[in-house]
C-alpha cells in the first residue's frame, strides 16, 4: 500500500477534484464522471480514446478487503485476461493508497475499464443462461485454491451466515407473504445447512448479478464475456456461486413484470446450471442444495429491502420492487423441491431420480391412504388434518415426498437427530457382520451395559435390556412384584406407561380416556403432581408435601382390598400429564415414602431420559430423587427399537427365582452397536449442553410470547422437554384445546411439525431431537408468533 495521504475530491460531485487525484496518483489525465455507486466512489477517467476506473471505497472500509480483491484479480488476470478488470499500479508503484477526501480517508485504486455494456442493459435468452454459467465455472476454476486472511470475513448475504434471517421474519410487515418466506427458509435450513460443512468450499465471486456482468448482443439473447466488482467476494459453499446467480436469471427470465412465470424461472435456472456443471461438476448433493439456495437469496434480498424501507419509507423504488420480488418468493415456495432438483439433475444429464430418489418413490397419496384403510387397525390415527407422507429425514428436520422440509419439533425417539450417520452407520456395519441373541458371549453387550450402567448413581447397577418403552415397564412391574412379594401398584391420574393391556390399566391417560375402562383394583391413583392445575398448585414445598401425602391414601386404599402395594410408578416428568414439572423436591420425597410404605420407587424415563432436562442424564436427578428401578425406551437406540431397565442387586437378586428370563431380541449385537453410537453422539457433541441452553432460549421465546397472547397461561419444562399450557383465560385457566388445535395446524402448514399433550390436550409439547439449536429455536418461535396471530380471535 502506498504510505502518502494525498488529497482526493470532496465529495461524489467534485469532479475536479477526481481528475487531479488521477493524474496525482496514477499518471493519468483526463476527464472524470461519476458512476453512480450503492456504497463507494467510482469514477470514469476518459483520456485519449481509454477508460479507466478511480474507486475510493467507503471511509468504513479498513483495505483488507480491497486486498483480497486484488489478489483475486491478479489469479483471474491469468486465466481470464478479457473477461476481468485488471488493477492498476499507481506511479509510486502501489495499487492501494489512503487518501484524504473531507477529512475521512478513502483508500484509492485504479482499475481498468471491461468495455461493453452491463447485462442489465440488454435482452436476455438461452445465450445468456448458459454464457453465465460457463463464465462463473470458469472463474470459480480460476479462484480455487486462492488464499487470503479477509476471504472468511463475515458477511451479510452469505447464505451460510444467513441467521439473522430468523429473527427478520418476525419484523415482516403485514403486505409480506410471511408463509411463504417461512417456508423457503425452513427449507434452506433443513436440506442446505446440514450438509455445508461437507460441500466443497472456495473463494467465490458470490455477486454475479445483471449490472456486475458485461455481456455483448446476440440472437438468442445476450452472451456474457466479463464480470467485475469483486465487493461481496467471500470463502464458502461453491454451490453458491450458481445458486446467486441462478436467482437473479430467475428474475431476468420472467416475460412480464405484471406474473411470475416459474417455469420460465426454472428454465433459465437449469440452462445456467447445466453450462457451470459441464465445465466444473458439481456434486450430487450441491445439485440437491441448489434450489433451496438460490430461492433462500432471493429471501435475503427481499428481507434486506424490508430493512432498507424501515430506515426509508420514502423509498418508492425499493417498494415497487419488493412487491416483485415477494410475488416471485410465494410462487416458488409453493414448487415441489424435489421436482426443481430432477429438473436440474436432468439438465445436467445425471438421472432425474439419484439423490431425490427417496421422494419420488412410494405409491399416490390416495392410494396410501386406501390401503391404510383397508388393512390397518381402524385406531391407528394419524396427525394433522391433512396427513404428511415423510420419506426420509436429517437432523431436525423430515422430508415429505415432494422433498418439502419440515421442522421436527416433536420427535423424541431419534433423540440425537434423523439418520445421524454415526448411529446408522454402527447399525449397518453390525447387521452386516452378526445378529444373534445373549445366549452368546458380545463384547458388544458388556460394553454397552457397563457403559449405561456408569450414568446411573449408586445402587443402580444391574441392566436389563428390551426391545421398547412398553416391555422396560412391564419388567419393572415384574421386579417390583417380585421384590415386594406383593401386586398392587400405585400410579397417577394421567400418567402413561406402555400400550400392554397391564400398561394400560396403570395409565390413566389410557384407562380414563376416551373407550377406557377405568383402574383396576389392583390399581390406586395419586394426583398427576401439576403446581398449575392441579389441586395443589404452585411451587413451593408445600404443594409438594400435599400430592406426596396422597401415597398413604393410596397405599390403605389398596390394603383394605387385599392388595397392598408393590409399586409406585411415575413419569419422572410427566408427558401425557401436560409436559408438567412437579413441585421442587416432591420426587424425591414421593420416592421416600413409598419405600416407607413397603413400595418399590420406579421413575419412568422413557421419555425424559438420556440427558433432554440437559443438566442431567435423568430427570429423576435433577429432583435429587433416587428411584429403586428405572425404565428406558425411545431415545435409547435414536429410532431402533430399544429399552432398558436398570435397578439394584438386591432387586435384581429377589428376580432370580431359578425361572430363565430371556429377551429373544433384547440385547442383540445390533441394539448394543446403536445404543454405543447414540451414547458417543450425546457425549462427543456436547448435546446435554445444548439441550439446557437452547431449552432455555426455547423457554424465553414462549414466556415473550405468552406476555403478549393470555391464551398461553404457563410455560413450563425442563432442556428440551417443554409445554405451554393453553387456556380460555388466566383466572378460570379452563383449557382452550380448540385455539391449540389451530395453532398446530397452522404451523403443520408452515411446515414446522408441533403437537399436544395432557389430559385436555390443551398442551403445546415440544420435544425435538436434542440436537436442534439456536436457529432451530428461532424458527419455531417465529412461526409459533404467526400461528398465534393469525388463529387471533378464531
Amino acid at each position: 500500500m502506498g504510505s502518502s495521504h494525498p488529497l482526493g475530491p470532496a465529495s461524489a460531485d467534485d469532479l475536479a477534484g477526481a481528475a487531479r487525484l488521477a493524474s496525482e496518483l496514477f499518471g493519468i489525465d483526463g476527464e472524470a464522471s461519476f458512476l453512480p455507486s450503492d456504497r463507494d466512489w467510482n469514477f470514469a477517467i476518459d483520456a485519449a480514446g481509454q477508460r479507466t476506473i478511480l474507486k475510493l471505497a467507503h471511509p468504513q472500509e479498513d483495505g483488507g478487503s480491497l486486498e483480497l480483491e486484488h489478489a483475486m484479480l491478479e489469479r483471474l488476470a491469468s486465466a481470464l485476461p478479457d473477461a476481468t478488470p485488471r488493477a492498476l499500479s499507481s506511479v509510486e508503484g502501489s495499487q492501494l493508497h489512503a487518501v484524504s477526501c473531507a477529512g475521512a480517508l478513502r483508500w484509492t485504486r485504479m482499475l481498468s475499464w471491461l468495455p461493453g455494456e452491463t447485462l442489465a442493459e440488454q435482452s436476455v435468452g438461452p445465450t445468456t443462461w448458459s454464457s453465465w454459467g460457463a463464465l462463473l465455472a470458469r472463474t470459480d476454476q480460476a479462484l480455487a485454491g486462492l488464499e487470503h486472511p479477509r476471504a472468511r470475513r463475515a458477511m451479510h448475504w452469505d447464505l451460510a451466515q444467513s441467521s439473522w434471517v430468523l429473527e427478520e421474519l418476525r419484523r415482516l410487515p403485514a403486505a409480506a407473504p410471511r408463509r411463504a418466506v417461512e417456508l423457503l427458509t425452513t427449507q434452506f435450513w433443513g436440506e442446505v445447512r446440514p450438509r455445508l460443512a461437507h460441500l466443497p468450499q472456495q473463494l467465490l465471486h458470490h455477486d454475479a448479478n445483471e449490472h456486475n456482468l458485461v455481456a455483448r448482443p446476440g440472437p438468442q439473447g445476450a452472451e456474457v464475456i466479463g464480470l467485475f466488482d469483486l465487493g461481496d467476494a467471500v470463502h464458502t459453499a461453491r454451490l453458491f456461486e450458481p445458486a446467486i446467480a441462478g436467482a437473479y436469471a430467475m428474475y431476468l427470465a420472467q416475460p412480464t413484470a405484471e406474473r411470475w412465470s416459474t417455469e420460465a424461472a426454472l428454465d433459465a435456472l437449469c440452462r445456467l446450471v447445466a453450462s457451470y456443471h459441464a465445465a466444473l461438476p458439481l456434486q450430487e448433493e450441491e445439485l440437491l442444495c441448489l434450489f433451496p439456495s438460490s430461492c433462500q437469496r432471493m429471501v435475503l434480498s427481499a428481507l434486506t429491502a424490508e430493512i432498507r424501507l424501515r430506515a426509508n419509507p420514502e423509498h418508492d423504488y425499493a417498494r415497487v420492487h419488493q412487491t416483485r420480488a415477494w410475488q416471485a418468493i410465494e410462487a416458488l415456495a409453493a414448487f415441489p423441491p424435489a421436482e426443481a432438483e430432477a429438473r436440474l439433475r436432468s439438465a445436467c444429464g445425471l438421472d432425474a431420480g439419484g439423490a431425490a430418489e427417496g421422494t419420488a418413490q412410494g405409491q399416490e397419496r390416495e392410494a396410501v391412504l386406501e390401503a391404510r384403510r383397508q388393512h390397518a387397525a381402524p385406531m391407528l390415527s394419524l396427525s394433522y388434518r391433512e396427513p404428511l407422507e415423510i420419506v426420509r429425514g436429517r437432523g431436525t428436520y423430515l422430508f415429505d415426498k415432494q422433498g418439502r422440509a419440515h421442522l421436527d419439533c416433536v420427535n423424541n425417539v431419534c433423540h440425537v437427530g434423523h439418520a445421524h450417520p454415526r448411529v446408522v452407520a454402527a447399525a449397518c456395519e453390525q447387521m452386516a457382520r452378526l445378529n444373534t441373541n445373549t445366549r452368546y458371549l458380545s463384547d458388544l453387550f458388556a460394553r454397552y451395559t457397563s457403559r449405561l450402567a456408569a450414568l446411573f448413581p449408586d445402587p443402580l447397577e444391574v441392566v436389563f435390556l428390551v426391545n421398547s418403552g412398553s416391555e422396560a415397564n412391564e419388567l419393572a412391574l415384574r421386579l417390583a412384584y417380585a421384590a415386594t412379594g406383593r401386586r398392587g401398584v400405585v400410579a397417577t391420574t394421567a400418567g402413561y406407561h406402555g400400550n400392554t393391556q397391564s400398561l394400560v390399566d396403570v395409565s390413566a391417560y389410557k384407562h380414563d380416556g376416551k373407550g377406557g375402562a377405568g383402574a383396576p383394583d389392583w390399581v390406586a391413583k395419586v394426583d398427576n403432581p401439576d403446581p398449575y392445575r392441579g389441586p395443589f398448585r404452585g411451587d413451593t414445598p408445600e404443594t409438594a408435601a400435599a400430592y406426596v401425602a396422597q401415597l398413604e391414601h393410596a397405599a390403605a386404599a389398596l390394603d383394605e382390598r387385599g392388595l397392598p402395594p408393590a409399586a409406585f410408578l411415575i413419569e419422572a416428568l410427566p408427558g401425557c400429564g401436560g409436559q408438567n414439572v412437579p413441585p421442587q423436591g416432591y420426587l424425591a420425597a414421593a420416592f421416600d415414602r413409598a419405600r416407607a410404605l413397603g413400595m418399590v420407587a420406579i421413575a419412568d424415563e422413557v421419555q425424559i431420559g438420556f440427558g433432554r432436562v440437559g443438566s442431567h442424564w435423568w430427570a429423576f436427578e435433577e429432583q435429587g430423587a433416587l428411584p429403586d428401578i428405572v425404565s428406558l425406551g425411545k431415545p435409547i437406540g435414536n429410532g431402533h427399537p430399544m429399552g432398558a431397565v436398570v435397578t439394584t442387586r438386591a432387586i435384581a437378586e429377589a428376580f432370580h427365582t431359578g425361572m430363565e428370563w430371556f429377551n429373544t431380541f433384547g440385547g442383540n449385537p445390533v441394539s448394543c452397536a446403536t445404543g454405543l453410537a447414540v451414547l458417543d453422539v450425546i457425549e462427543q457433541e456436547d448435546l446435554r449442553a445444548r439441550a439446557s441452553r437452547v431449552g432455555a432460549l426455547l423457554q424465553e421465546g414462549l414466556r415473550a410470547l405468552a406476555a403478549q397472547h393470555e391464551v398461553i397461561g404457563d410455560v413450563r419444562g425442563r432442556g428440551m422437554y417443554l409445554g405451554a399450557e393453553f387456556v380460555r383465560d388466566r383466572s378460570s385457566r379452563a383449557p382452550d384445546p380448540e385455539r391449540l388445535r389451530a395453532v398446530i395446524e397452522h404451523a403443520r402448514a408452515e411446515r414446522v411439525l408441533l403437537s399436544s399433550d395432557g389430559p385436555d390436550h390443551n398442551v403445546l409439547k415440544i420435544k425435538p431431537p436434542i440436537v436442534f439449536d439456536e436457529q432451530d429455536a428461532a424458527l419455531m418461535l417465529a412461526v409459533v408468533e404467526h400461528a398465534l396471530q393469525a388463529t387471533e380471535q378464531r
